[in-house]
């Protein structure tokens, strides 16, 4: 694993590379957490001094303690994958594929998630940003929120009312597009983009955030919901440096725990991120009951 500087930010410290693709390189710094740069802009300089390597992983080991510290004991100890997957099953026999899990779990999202796709497509957001006739993508988008299952009566009303404001609906609109449409700037920077948006009509939260990302590409973002998405991710001892305001490190963070996840429990066959964030739902709800009977 290579270790760098940035030439331009030597406040970050020492970074190790988590991920390369293309000329996107994915770097966890110690002073600034994970970052994901463009290699053809950013300067990064190889750290080759066994020393300041060595000096790098004691920070972060260290870091790592102090955040246990500060954290319930985990009960990966008690509960390897094998028994937190028999949670699941206890719930559902046949796992994702269970009749009982389509019906109460996952047809109302995958019905949800076709109403986004045809709703707010690449074809219907170009179009209203071209005719500057922002109202129907707004109306639709009203519903949409309406429609979770998942995200505080509050909240929703709050999105609905910032979202009927003439003056809010063309940057929502083209942030959204960008979001998923556009690869002229990084994920880090679309996601950023959209967050910003979102909070200057005061609806920079953790669920509006990654409703629309999970149900526009539940094959690539999950839903956060902080408080059971916290409590799956201590269960596997996996630190997403959680923040209750939305930002990238924590999710990109959370992604990468969504992404082992899967693989860990591939014996399920998940089909996407719906599944995975199911069983983990699942799991932090069936777990005290798994825990007595231990």
């Amino acid at each position: 694993m290579k270790f760098v500087k940035h030439i331009k930010k030597q406040e970050w410290g020492i970074g190790e590379i988590i991920e390369t693709n293309g000329y996107k390189v994915t770097i966890d710094f110690i002073n600034a957490g994970v970052k994901l740069l463009n290699s053809k802009i950013a300067i990064l300089e190889e750290i080759l001094d066994e020393g300041e390597i060595t000096k790098y992983k004691e920070d972060r080991l260290l870091c790592t303690l102090n955040n246990k510290k500060t954290k319930k004991v985990s009960v990966k100890e008690n509960f390897p994958i094998e028994d937190l997957i028999q949670i699941f099953l206890s719930v559902y026999p046949k796992g994702f594929y269970d009749e009982g899990y389509l019906e109460n779990e996952r047809k109302y999202k995958e019905n949800l998630i076709n109403e986004f796709k045809m709703n707010l497509s690449e074809e219907k957001l170009s179009k209203s940003l071209e005719s500057k006739d922002y109202s129907e993508i707004a109306e639709v988008s009203k519903k949409l929120i309406s429609a979770s299952k998942n995200i505080h009566s509050i909240e929703k009303t709050n999105f609905r009312k910032a979202i009927s404001k003439v003056e809010n609906q063309e940057r929502f609109i083209q942030t959204l597009y960008d979001l998923f449409y556009t690869d002229k700037k990084t994920e880090e920077e679309r996601f950023i983009d959209f967050k910003d948006c979102l909070e200057s009509i005061n609806c920079n939260k953790w669920t509006i955030i990654t409703y629309f990302m999970n149900m526009l590409k539940p094959d690539k973002y999950l839903f956060l919901k902080p408080k059971i998405s916290k409590k799956s991710a201590e269960i596997f001892a996996f630190d997403i440096s959680y923040n209750m305001t939305p930002n990238w490190n924590t999710y990109f963070k959370f992604l990468k725990f969504a992404e082992i996840s899967k693989k860990n429990i591939d014996i399920l066959n998940p089909r996407d991120y719906i599944d995975i964030e199911c069983f983990m739902w699942i799991l932090v709800k069936n777990l005290k009951k798994a825990k007595e009977k231990a």
